[in-house]
């Protein structure tokens, strides 16, 4: 399927380019695109699409003249620390979720990603859960299906519309 995503591409550019060498040109550099460009795009628009990361809360310690850390002693500090820390793990839950649904919805279009996910859970599925990674397979192949129909559907689209002599 990945290598058939590439020629249905390679395939609408020779279509749609009048000239060969050009179409190899363009097919070459969307190939660079889509298989690594692609990819650091989505972890940056992930990244601005979630803000900034939420802060850490302060530890309730300090220094003394030694350089030794002293940890408050006091119950009501610590458990105030404890809230706060518990309130930053969900707000931290909430970014990484925010910014890994952005990153994964632009690398749906990258044949490259999909093809990784399929072939990484055939060959090692021991950390998901059996739904999880029947649903990563699908959604990969899914997506180099699509990915395939759209480029061949363009190529056929504009070959027929070709006045061929």
């Amino acid at each position: 399927m990945y290598l058939l995503a590439f020629f249905a591409l390679a395939l609408a550019l020779s279509v749609v380019t009048k000239e060969s060498g050009h179409a190899m040109v363009y097919g070459l550099a969307l190939f660079f695109a889509l298989a690594y460009v692609l990819q650091l795009f989505g972890m940056i628009l992930g990244g601005v699409a979630a803000g900034d990361p939420p802060q850490r809360p302060e530890m309730p310690a300090w220094t003394d003249a030694d350089g030794r850390t002293h940890i408050s002693g006091d119950i009501a500090v610590l458990k105030a620390y404890e809230e706060e820390c518990d309130r930053y793990d969900a707000e931290m839950k909430t970014y990484q979720n925010k910014m890994q649904f952005v990153t994964d919805t632009v690398n749906l279009f990258s044949p490259m990603v999909n093809y990784y996910a399929v072939a990484w859970t055939v060959v090692d599925p021991s950390d998901l859960s059996p739904d999880d990674a029947t649903s990563r397979i699908w959604r990969g192949i899914a997506a180099l299906v699509a990915f395939t129909s759209v480029f061949f559907a363009a190529a056929y689209g504009k070959f027929m519309r070709m006045d061929v002599r």
